[in-house]
């Protein structure tokens, strides 16, 4: 099953929706995948790239809303999508002798200075060879 079908069957929506899952799901992770680092932007590069987009996702409604993105970021189950996510690399990007780096830096002056609150921290995993980032 093809990873757009396996997105689908995430779809807990009980009405008819006017854009498919997997299109909004896709969207998003082109768009981060381009380097946009919020669902805003991540939308706004998939609408400037609609008909190039066309030729690879059928996007009969276009790109669809902020709005529509977030619902459906929220009723997503996070482990569901993190397997079929999971799956979909791996069948690209081979993990035998992988080399992954890992950087981790401290956001300073983003966290009160007192004792309850900690300095968020951001993460990014980076397969050597195909260059493949990822950021948590």
């Amino acid at each position: 099953m093809n990873v757009l079908k396996r997105l689908d069957h995430l779809d807990t929506r009980h009405r008819h929706p006017f854009h498919v899952i997997s299109e909004v799901l896709m969207c998003l992770i082109i768009g981060f995948c381009a380097g946009r680092s919020t669902v805003k932007d991540a939308l706004e590069f998939c609408q400037h790239h609609l008909e190039q987009l066309r030729g690879h996702l059928p996007l009969q409604h276009g790109v669809p809303s902020r709005s529509t993105a977030c619902r459906v970021l929220k009723m997503t189950d996070q482990d569901d999508f993190r397997t079929v996510f999971a799956d979909w690399t791996s069948s690209f990007v081979s993990t035998e002798n992988t080399v992954i780096i890992i950087d981790g830096k401290g956001e300073r002056g983003s966290a009160k200075k007192d004792r309850s609150e900690r300095t968020p921290y951001i993460l990014n995993a980076i397969e050597a060879a195909s260059k493949l980032v990822v950021n948590l």
